[in-house]
């Protein structure tokens, strides 16, 4: 995909990226569930929270190839830079939540998580790949935010398959979920421009 270097292709590129995030870790850790129950893991257990910071790392740096495929090495590079960070960063997250309690767990907790994924996850670019502190800044407080969101839900809202590997994953997940969808609502209603069409029609370009 081509992006702009302006101030306004890079904040669209932001909202698709958490956009494609959220739709990597829903189709991950639902993944996740179904594995968990088929071979039989204890819930919760750290072998379950590892399978879901892997397919949950392997569909987000699939997607966000979309967008990032000219920044990052190679896809065999960015797949295991971004998957590891993405595990890394999970369990950063679940486990520094003991550490609290309430909202600042959560958002503590993601913040965290995101930083972590932001770090491991760099060294799958390219070494002219010109964000970084903004990259990690920004997961950071996008982890933050779903995760945040993820708290004041008042329950796993009936997904009891996925909230058997950790409810708090669970709903960090409904947290993305939540995030992706404002994200996606931004780009429509406040970037979508008119552009002219081939046959001299107005039609809407959606993307960068």
């Amino acid at each position: 995909m081509k992006t702009n270097k302006n101030f306004r292709g890079q904040i669209e590129l932001w909202l698709i990226l958490v956009f494609l995030a959220s739709l990597g870790w829903s189709f991950g850790l639902i993944l996740t569930s179904v594995l968990v129950g088929v071979i039989g893991v204890a819930p919760g257990s750290i072998i379950s929270l590892i399978l879901a910071g892997i397919l949950g790392g392997v569909f987000v740096s699939l997607l966000s190839l979309f967008v990032m495929r000219k920044s990052v090495k190679g896809m065999g590079a960015w797949i295991l830079a971004a998957t590891s960070g993405w595990t890394f960063g999970l369990l950063g997250t679940i486990y520094s939540m003991k550490a609290m309690s309430g909202a600042a767990a959560w958002i503590v907790g993601g913040a965290l998580g995101g930083l972590i994924y932001g770090v491991i996850q760099g060294f799958g670019f390219k070494p002219g790949f010109g964000k970084g502190i903004l990259w990690i800044i920004l997961n950071a407080i996008g982890w933050a935010v779903a995760y945040g969101l993820g708290y004041y839900l008042p329950s796993d809202l009936g997904m009891e398959g996925i909230a058997s590997i950790n409810i708090p994953v669970a709903k960090g997940m409904l947290g993305w979920v939540m995030l992706g969808t404002f994200a996606v609502l931004f780009l429509i209603l406040l970037f979508a421009t008119l552009k002219r069409g081939d046959r001299s029609e107005n039609r809407v370009q959606w993307w960068p």
